[in-house]
């Protein structure tokens, strides 16, 4: 973040960023907390205790078993967390290695998926979301809304506690349908499934195949490959808006959640599969696209929740799904074909899985096949008000790529829900990079996971000068060989997004042990200048360790005179 520090200082622009709030809320990570390195990982899990749905307050790290992989490992830090009106504080048990420290307060964002849901089940959803709204003068806790479009992400209402406020918000929205527009032509559909269904047992081989079956089979192939073609490039348009909503929340301590909202989407694609585990659970595999501008984003989702420590809440505004319903059209005179009645049936199991996937992933629920969605929201909402933090170490020799299952026990009868997993994943290093880069320059929300500050200096000489102070915890350097790698990047924009002047410098470098014991005490001061002619302009400001993949990020206003 940048502070205010003289006349030319940036300040938060809060029509600008949506995590204004968090980010002034975010105190410097301390020293003693664990952090990623080459050699170990930290793995945080968020465990909910209730019994007859009441959370269960009081118990010791003792009471608790922590599993990986189905071997038993030592619990390295553990916490008790609670959020009420009087206080924001985490208590820490005798003997953890982290210190009582503040936790901001719950965090809540509501994510409507305009890409995939229809107007009627948008507006299901929000007759739904005004009756939960109008059981309370007050939320019990800021809330922010913003919608998921083919364009990006659209930040429909701030973090408030006004319930009015956010329901002004969800009636704004236009009624445009969805931009996942299944264009197929199902003329096209119905005519080869005719023929494919008369024909087929007439049919010795492909050479008997007449010109009109081919012809339209033809047609049906490049129908359906356009029809790939559209539900890959939503998949994917709504994974970039799932991973800029984690990255503004890595940095914010404690459980984060991330209510999910819409028709639904296969999350799920090719080259992330489920796997059947020996106890008949499921388990997330994964494989890593080769090439140097190719990244799995279905994966690389996966593992920006889990390190960001956001639980998803997946709520389906299709209330009660009847696929025969579904593949009736009143515009077509013909019977639907079987192959229609399985399709839909295939794509309602897909989107149920993807539901029931992301949301054990990350330690979320999911909702789905209810008439209530109102419950759904209260109950995603009380969530993170009380809660256990365990953490433990990952070993080098454990960390191998994939998905990792996580267990835990209680010595008591009680309901605990928790994510089931976390994925390891070595990404290709450079198109990890552009990703990250990519999507915070657009993303109007604040990474985050890299904390720092920053001013505009006086004028001196051509160009706006600006001053980032990068502080110890923020920088990573390999205690071997003292090496560092990082990027700064300055993107300004005027009115209407029209890119006005940029910089941006990569530095990796090998210190000497002078400069790394200083860096460690005082950071790092980063000068540099953007050139702008005279205007009003706002400028995204991005830092990413590239040894760790954190990434820091805030978009201010400026005017150059």
């Amino acid at each position: 973040m940048l502070h205010n520090r003289s006349t030319h200082s940036l300040k938060f622009s809060a029509a600008l960023v949506l995590l204004t709030a968090l980010s002034f809320c975010q105190a410097p990570e301390p020293q003693s907390l664990p952090r990623f390195t080459s050699g170990t990982n930290y793995v945080e899990v968020p465990v909910i205790v209730q019994r007859s749905g009441k959370h269960v307050a009081g118990l010791s790290k003792d009471a608790f078993t922590l599993k990986q992989d189905g071997k038993a490992v030592p619990i390295a830090t553990f916490q008790e967390v609670h959020h009420d009106a009087a206080t924001t504080t985490a208590s820490a048990a005798p003997g953890s290695a982290v210190p009582e420290q503040v936790v901001p307060p719950q965090i809540t964002i509501i994510a409507l998926d305009m890409v995939n849901t229809p107007n009627l089940d948008r507006a299901y959803f929000t007759q739904e979301f005004e009756r939960w709204l109008s059981k309370s003068a007050k939320l019990p806790q800021p809330i922010g809304l913003v919608a998921i479009e083919r364009g990006g992400v659209h930040i429909l209402r701030e973090f408030t506690t006004e319930p009015g406020q956010l329901l002004s918000a969800m009636h704004q929205l236009d009624g445009d349908q969805p931009t996942n527009h299944n264009n197929a032509n199902h003329e096209v559909r119905e005519l080869s499934d005719q023929l494919i269904s008369n024909q087929q047992s007439q049919l010795a081989n492909a050479a008997d195949v007449g010109p009109t079956l081919a012809q339209t089979l033809m047609l049906r192939s490049a129908d359906e490959s356009m029809v790939r073609f559209q539900d890959r490039s939503s998949r994917i348009d709504t994974q970039l808006v799932i991973q800029q909503l984690a990255q503004a929340l890595k940095g914010i301590p404690g459980r984060k959640s991330l209510l999910l909202v819409g028709s639904g989407f296969k999350f799920i694609d090719s080259t992330t599969v489920l796997k059947t585990i020996t106890d008949g659970s499921q388990g997330l595999q994964y494989s890593v696209e080769n090439g140097p501008e190719t990244l799995n984003q279905a994966a690389y989702t996966w593992k920006v929740l889990n390190d960001a420590n956001v639980a998803v809440y997946p709520i389906d505004t299709r209330r009660t799904v009847n696929t025969a319903f579904q593949t009736m059209d009143v515009t077509h005179v013909n019977t639907p074909s079987a192959l229609s009645f399985e399709q839909n049936q295939q794509t309602d199991r897909d989107i149920l899985t993807s539901f029931k996937m992301i949301a054990a992933a990350t330690g979320g629920k999911p909702c789905f096949y209810r008439t209530d969605l109102d419950n759904c929201v209260r109950e995603a909402v009380e969530d993170d008000r009380d809660y256990y933090l365990l953490g433990f170490y990952l070993s080098k020799k454990d960390d191998k790529p994939g998905w990792h299952k996580i267990d835990v026990a209680l010595n008591q009868k009680a309901s605990l829900r928790y994510r089931e997993g976390f994925l390891i994943a070595k990404f290709n290093a450079e198109a990890q990079r552009k990703n990250d880069i990519s999507l915070a320059l657009k993303s109007p929300f604040a990474y985050t996971a890299l904390p720092f500050t920053g001013h505009f200096l006086p004028g001196q000489g051509s160009g706006s000068r600006f001053e980032l102070q990068i502080p110890p915890q923020s920088v990573t350097l390999e205690p071997q060989d003292g090496h560092m790698d990082f990027d700064v990047i300055a993107v300004a924009r005027a009115a209407g997004g029209k890119e006005a002047g940029h910089m941006n410098q990569h530095i990796e470098r090998k210190l000497p042990a002078e400069a790394v014991g200083e860096i460690k005490t005082t950071g790092i001061d980063y000068k540099n200048k953007i050139d702008l002619p005279a205007g009003e302009y706002a400028v995204w400001f991005v830092i990413r360790d590239n040894l760790t993949g954190r990434t820091g990020s805030a978009v201010v206003p400026l005017k150059v005179e």
